[in-house]
């Protein structure tokens, strides 16, 4: 299951159970189009210098064909194969190229961090504002079941009378009993 249709389908519960900012953070952490630009963003990421020390630093050994022979004052003659040893390092030069594309990067993700954040609120907001109107929903219906079980004992305490001065001729319980 994709995490955008979990927290869809959460949406609900979630909200209700969280406060607003752990609920933000929690659409920050996990929503597909963040976490992609936030893995492009990574990838644009400057080296460090120990990085980029790494990357241009290589190790030689060479050897020539032959072989040498070297002949001291006191007559002794040396014969050996020529070797070459050494580290070579290339020193990359500043780039601000990298700089900027990792600053275009990362103004990127903080104005996708921005859309989503305000479309999270704007759902925030309207899901409060459901939840107000469920539970003013409630609370009618409530007192009107209220009303209807004591309009319910009064007709069966013998309530004289007419029954449509107890209330609505829509009630459902004054048409069951006429």
């Amino acid at each position: 299951m994709k995490p955008g249709l979990l927290v869809v389908l959460l949406w609900p519960v979630l909200a209700g159970a969280w406060e607003e900012e752990q609920a933000l953070a929690f659409i920050l952490a996990w929503h597909p189009v963040i976490t992609a630009q936030r893995g492009a963003t990574a990838t644009y990421q400057p080296p460090s210098l120990t990085r980029r020390v790494m990357e241009h630093t290589s190790v030689f050994v060479r050897a020539a064909s032959g072989t040498s022979s070297t002949v001291s004052d006191s007559g002794d003659t040396t014969t050996s194969a020529p070797v070459t040893v050494g580290i070579q390092v290339h020193i990359p030069l500043y780039s601000p190229r990298e700089q900027r594309e990792f600053a275009q990067q990362a103004l990127a993700e903080s104005v996708r961090i921005d859309e989503v954040r305000g479309r999270a609120l704007t759902d925030l907001a309207k899901l409060r504002e459901l939840e107000a109107e469920q539970t003013a929903v409630r609370a009618r219906l409530d007192f009107q079941k209220s009303k209807a079980d004591w309009m319910q004992e009064r007709i069966n305490q013998g309530y004289e009378g007419d029954v449509e001065k107890l209330g609505p001729v829509n009630f459902p319980v004054i048409r069951t009993i006429r």
